[in-house]
């Protein structure tokens, strides 16, 4: 196996446990996805140098470590694990895509040498502040889903943004938007919103959805309803 490129391991029933040494042999990996298992550390990982795509989604990951040595990795997903704190990601300069989604972080931080993001996921997390993203000026993609953010602010140096995904958290007010001038999707659905305002200066922007908010009636004048987009205000 000594050409193999990519390796995919699953247990569906969390029954196993699996030890990455038990794989070290593999050192040719680009390509290593390791989900649904009892694998609880990622120390060894650095056996893996030339991966570009590692997947640990789905484990009973505590801590981010061991990466320092994956210098070409461009992908990494560590959704539905244990994590609380992000670290352990300064030297992956070519990162593009971060998936921490359903893990149990508090802050946005020590991101700020990820220069090459673009696509950040933090859903279903604890956050309650959207702050430490200020270098990250190739971001086009950020989801925050199910957070406990209240305010919007902390993104007017993303003008390469696209998406932002903020549904399913505690916002009151639509603010702090007018810099990001690519923005073209904004998702507020599950908020607390009741006006919409605050979007004349994004002139790229195709739709919103606000879905399950208390929208007075005689701010919504454009509006598409089915069963599956219940409130969808589309930009012409």
């Amino acid at each position: 196996m000594g050409d193999l490129t990519e390796l995919i391991i699953t247990m569906p029933d969390f029954n196993d446990l699996f030890d990455i040494t038990d794989i070290k042999d593999l050192g040719d990996l680009e390509c290593l996805k390791i989900s649904r298992t009892k694998l609880s550390s990622m120390i060894n990982i650095e056996y893996f140098k030339n991966l570009k795509i590692l997947k640990l989604n789905y484990n009973k990951i505590d801590i981010i470590e061991g990466l320092d040595k994956l210098l070409n990795l461009k992908e990494l997903w560590i959704d539905g694990n244990q994590i609380k704190e992000i670290r352990g990601l300064e030297r992956l300069k070519k990162l593009e895509y971060l998936h921490l989604s359903g893990n149990r972080i508090t802050r946005i931080k020590n991101l700020e040498r990820l220069d090459n993001l673009k696509i950040l996921y933090l859903d279903n997390n604890k956050i309650s502040e959207i702050k430490g993203l200020d270098n990250l000026v190739n971001l086009e993609v950020i989801y925050l889903r199910e957070n406990e953010i209240t305010d919007i602010k902390g993104l007017d140096s993303l003008q390469r943004l696209k998406r932002l995904n903020l549904s399913g958290n505690n916002i009151t007010e639509i603010k702090n938007l007018d810099n990001l001038i690519n923005l073209e999707e904004l998702y507020f659905d599950n908020n607390q919103i009741p006006v919409i305002k605050g979007l004349g200066h994004l002139k790229k922007l195709q739709f919103i959805t606000l879905d399950k908010n208390p929208l007075y009636t005689q701010y919504v004048d454009q509006v598409y309803t089915s069963e599956n987009y219940p409130l969808y205000l589309k930009f012409p």
